[in-house]
């Protein structure tokens, strides 16, 4: 198949939106053109193909095979890398002719319909090189329209060069540019300078945005933290209160067990004191009764011997008994029955004694 044929075929496919079968087959439409085929023609099929390649990464989530843009793989690896290698493929077909300005329009606009201005720059100032100075004559002097080249200029200082920011440029290519009239000139610097003043309150319009979000940042973190220092103030007052109960805990629990200990050694004192007294008053209660019989063993013993005697011994007798009133005297409490009876019984003897003696 012809050229031709080709092109009609994938034509059909696109307008079918079957847009692989419509690249596979305008691939080989181009693949088929030769240096004789007519200048409509050529137009026309890379036109499609500029066309397919739009609708194919334009809105795509992923990027399509290189084969579908008749590239090398290993070339592609992102949108950039398509539209650089779609452009120097049609540089190369065009190797000795000029590349169709309407093509280079096409081009610039899959270019800024992808965002990629650094290509779409490349692309533009590229072919604003290539233009002999004779053509530049023939479109200067009228032999030659200048519709696609006042497209092509308007495109790359009215939106090229304002979507990067470079406004100068813009500028300083339109008052350089022989080509143009002063009242293009003038028309264009008009749009490029109301591109200025919307990307001049755009950007003024994020600054003061970023502002207000610095601003509530920064009155977030204020807010953030004085609720942090109120919660650490509050959580050391709370240390504070928690040490002092402790601390009153611990003293109150030292000052119980004093007290416990206090009162467990008077006890002991107490227990001793008893013990001690206990143990001392024992043996004079138990020594008692035994010296309460010795004593009474020796009067017994000293009556009997008075009795034996003679009743002139009286005076022995009376020294017996201040002795034994003595002895009595050291005890303490009063005298028992059986020592009382045996006092008055020793007084009536000396009695006795003393009335016989008398007589």
């Amino acid at each position: 198949m012809n050229s031709q044929s080709l092109y009609d075929k994938a034509v059909r496919s696109y307008l079918l939106t079957k847009y692989t079968s419509a690249a596979n087959t305008c691939n080989k439409a181009i693949q088929a053109l030769k240096p004789e085929d007519e200048e409509s023609l050529k137009l026309n099929i890379w036109t499609l193909y500029l066309n397919i390649a739009s609708t194919l990464l334009v809105g795509s989530s992923t990027l399509p095979p290189a084969k579908l843009f008749g590239l090398e793989e290993t070339n592609i690896d992102s949108v950039q890398d398509v539209c650089h290698c779609v452009w120097n493929k049609l540089v190369q077909f065009y190797s000795t002719e000029l590349v169709d300005a309407r093509l280079v329009t096409a081009c610039l606009n899959l270019d800024l319909k992808l965002n990629q201005m650094m290509e779409a720059r490349e692309v533009a100032e590229s072919w604003f090189a290539s233009l002999t100075d004779l053509v530049l004559d023939d479109i200067a002097n009228g032999r030659e329209s200048d519709e696609n080249y006042l497209e092509i200029v308007q495109l790359y200082t009215c939106r090229i060069l304002p979507g990067m920011n470079d406004f100068e440029s813009a500028n300083t290519f339109l008052e350089y540019n022989s080509i143009l009239s002063d009242s293009k000139k003038k028309q264009l610097k008009s749009i490029i300078q109301e591109q200025q003043d919307i990307i001049e309150k755009e950007k003024k319009k994020l600054e003061e945005e970023a502002a207000k979000s610095e601003i509530a940042k920064a009155e977030a973190i204020a807010i953030a933290k004085a609720k942090a220092e109120a919660e650490a103030e509050t959580a050391a007052a709370g240390t504070e209160a928690a040490e002092k109960i402790k601390v009153a805990t611990e003293l109150a629990e030292k000052e119980e067990k004093d007290r416990e200990d206090q009162a467990e050694l008077s006890k002991k004192e107490k227990n001793l004191e008893i013990k001690s007294h206990s143990t001392v008053s024992t043996p004079r209660s138990m020594n008692r009764p035994s010296v309460m019989d010795h004593n009474l063993k020796l009067i017994k013993k000293c009556m009997a011997q008075v009795t034996t005697k003679s009743a002139a011994s009286y005076a022995t007798i009376l020294i017996i008994v201040f002795a034994l009133l003595a002895l009595l005297r050291g005890q303490r409490g009063r005298l028992s029955i059986a020592l009382q009876s045996l006092m008055a019984k020793l007084w009536q003897t000396v009695k006795m004694g003393t009335k016989v003696t008398y007589m």
